[in-house]
């Protein structure tokens, strides 16, 4: 860990395992560096999770350190995972001792619940976020010893009690300065007069929707352009006549894609679907089963802020059906983006500023 300037506010923000819980943090981050651009960041993360990659892509600096998994079911992996949490509690009393920052938030990841209770022991003010509308182990156990929890939806408020704050989910700056659509589509060679599907299966990847793509895109390409993220462990399909794809975007490249496309399928975490909100996208959404994803896009189907497929039930043939009815049926792809556009607050990043300032001295 390179060298920190301790006459400044010292922020550390933490979470990992997978992007859902990275993307809010950095999108807090550029709000409160230009607020408060004498402050400094420090992320602390697994030690070769996704979140490296997208943290180091800003200019914060980054510790990485040991990550064990709480699992509700027996498993020989809980008891190696016992030890490496007790050595990420240890590794995270030293860098905090040496850091002597004023406030930890977290908005996930069991890499962040030894750094919350070593924060509590001394005595540095905890704030944990909650994107999804159900509440995760790993944020019930930093709720214990958090001063606040910010939640997105009012649903998730009864979890937390008195603790909760009602803020909403930040969003990233590279989806609100977006630059000339034209020429974006220009560089991709996308044509401007046809409509463009595009498909996110996760920052890891969904194998299942990456096969759909597959079994799908020879007939799909006749009447829409694809743009397809495949995720970072999957394997890109080759590109052909109107379909691109990719295994992995920059934050500012992935706004862009969002922001010029007619229709999205993504999975249902939280940070993809206030993102998607923001830019009041029409989206299919298909939630990762037996997972966090379920509530959300329960919640979704509730506010009709969005299409929702069951995995288990899809095939390439009603998948293709899906995607071009909506495409084709303009005043419900335009009602579910106005929808999903309200179902989220726009101020999120105030919001939580105002309560990490207060702890902030």
């Amino acid at each position: 860990m390179s060298e920190i300037n301790k006459e400044k506010k010292i922020i550390v923000f933490s979470g990992g395992g997978t992007g859902g819980s990275v993307a809010p943090l950095l999108a807090l981050k550029e709000y409160l560096n230009q607020k408060h651009s004498q402050w400094d960041f420090v992320w602390f993360g697994t030690r070769n999770g996704l979140e490296r990659t997208m943290v180091l892509e800003t200019d914060m600096k980054y510790v990485g350190i040991f990550s064990g998994k709480l699992r509700r079911y027996f498993s020989f992996k809980n008891l190696v995972d016992i030890f490496k949490i007790i050595i990420a509690f240890f590794q995270s009393l030293i860098y905090l001792k040496r850091l002597s920052p004023n406030l930890v938030m977290s908005a996930g990841g069991f890499v962040s619940v030894p750094l919350a209770f070593a924060a509590k022991l001394l005595a540095i003010p905890v704030i944990v976020h909650q994107q999804d509308v159900r509440a995760g182990l790993a944020n019930k156990l930093m709720a214990k010893v958090a001063k606040k929890v910010t939640v997105t939806f009012s649903e998730s408020i009864d979890d937390y009690g008195e603790k909760a704050v009602l803020t909403g989910n930040p969003v990233r700056q590279a989806f609100k300065g977006l630059g000339n659509k034209y020429e974006f589509l220009k560089s991709l060679n996308l044509q401007i007069d046809k409509p463009i599907l595009t498909i996110i299966g996760g920052g890891q990847g969904s194998k299942k929707i990456n096969d759909l793509v597959g079994q799908s895109v020879s007939y799909l390409n006749k009447e829409l352009q694809i743009v397809h993220i495949t995720g970072s462990k999957n394997k890109k399909i080759k590109n052909q006549n109107n379909y691109l794809s990719y295994s992995f975007v920059s934050a500012k490249k992935m706004a862009q894609i969002m922001s010029v496309s007619d229709l999205l399928v993504s999975r249902c975490g939280l940070g993809f679907i206030s993102e998607l909100s923001y830019l009041k996208k029409t989206v299919i959404f298909i939630p990762m089963p037996f997972s966090h994803q379920e509530d959300n896009a329960k919640l979704i189907a509730k506010h009709g802020a969005g299409m929702v497929l069951d995995q288990n039930n899809l095939t390439d043939s009603n998948f293709k059906e899906n995607i071009l009815n909506l495409v084709k049926d303009k005043n419900k792809s335009l009602e579910m983006a106005n929808n999903l556009y309200s179902l989220i607050s726009k101020e999120a990043e105030k919001n939580i500023s105002y309560i990490i300032e207060k702890y902030v001295k």
